[in-house]
């Protein structure tokens, strides 16, 4: 209730320019939605925003330009569009039981393949995400194939997260 409050509160005197901190904790998807859809009628209508988020896929939504900062230094700062437009379109990723991840890891290093982790939401299962093909033996593999990059593999990547 209070995030929303908050989010109202920002519109008031009609700002040319507004700062959201995580604007979405703690609201429910329906929420979210509404809230997006207000962001993008006011920021056609001239509205500046600056909104500082760690759920990239959310911010993706509205953002026109994008900045990391890492260590309290600009990384990079540019349109969304020219950032992805760096990486390739799709990734590669592969699933597997995650007793083989030290292994898997380790072969992965040995053939100086880039990869970083994107666990999806079964804990038991471990994915491995890399913009070159990924090559280890099959019998490993739970599932394999492509995915489209977004905002969250672009920072991963920058931030120095891929493992190589």
């Amino acid at each position: 209730m209070l995030q929303k409050l908050h989010f109202i509160r920002a519109f008031l005197n009609d700002p040319k320019i507004i700062f959201l901190d995580e604007p979405t904790t703690g609201l429910d998807i329906i929420q979210i939605k509404r809230m997006y859809g207000i962001l993008k009628k006011k920021q056609k209508d001239g509205l500046t925003i600056i909104s500082v988020e760690h759920n990239l896929s959310e911010v993706s939504q509205y953002a026109d330009t994008v900045t990391m900062v890492s260590d309290a230094s600009i990384v990079f700062s540019q349109s969304k569009e020219a950032l992805l437009n760096r990486y390739p379109k799709t990734l590669q990723f592969i699933d597997f039981d995650v007793s083989n991840e030290q292994e898997i890891k380790n072969h992965l290093s040995r053939n100086e393949q880039l990869f970083f982790s994107d666990t999806p939401e079964n804990s038991l299962i471990q994915r491995l995400v890399s913009p070159n093909e990924i090559s280890i033996p099959c019998d490993q593999i739970i599932r394999f194939g492509t995915r489209a990059t977004n905002l969250s593999d672009v920072f991963r990547i920058e931030s120095g997260e891929l493992i190589k």
